[in-house]
């Protein structure tokens, strides 16, 4: 085996430990979340790679700024016209905000975990639905 191919072998191997890893510290930090905010149900968030970024390069992306709470769209919390369900509904999304971007290197361990182009939604019970979201930018 080439020296080259050695190396390739072992970074498939690392990308693989890496994701399995990622995936059970997410695992672990839902039960918490979900522990600590007995209010919450499920949460949602989407991760994607932009089509277009004004002459930027495009990079992947992990978007839980506006997480889905309970299955309430994560936009349609602020038009939420009762101001107690309103704050407890943005209290939640902060908990689900800095449980995300608590990872600290969240673009990789999500690509790694959910792929691109996924909304991801994650209930109580530990189910994970993962589904295609192509609807971005």
């Amino acid at each position: 085996m080439s020296k080259v191919q050695e190396l390739v072998n072992k970074l498939k191997e690392f990308e693989e430990k890496f994701k399995q890893e990622s995936r059970a510290v997410f695992a672990e930090g839902c039960r918490e979340l979900f522990a600590n905010n007995p209010e919450l149900e499920s949460f949602g968030f989407k991760n994607y790679c932009p089509y277009f970024c004004d002459g930027d390069p495009c990079r992947f992306g992990v978007y839980a700024d506006y997480a889905d709470i309970n299955g309430i769209d994560g936009y349609e919390i602020y038009s939420i016209k009762d101001g107690a369900e309103k704050g407890k509904l943005e209290r939640l999304q902060e908990s689900v905000r800095k449980f995300i971007y608590a990872f600290p290197i969240p673009t990789d361990s999500f690509e790694k975990i959910f792929g691109d182009n996924s909304a991801v939604t994650v209930y109580r019970d530990g189910r994970i639905v993962q589904e295609e979201y192509s609807d971005h930018d």
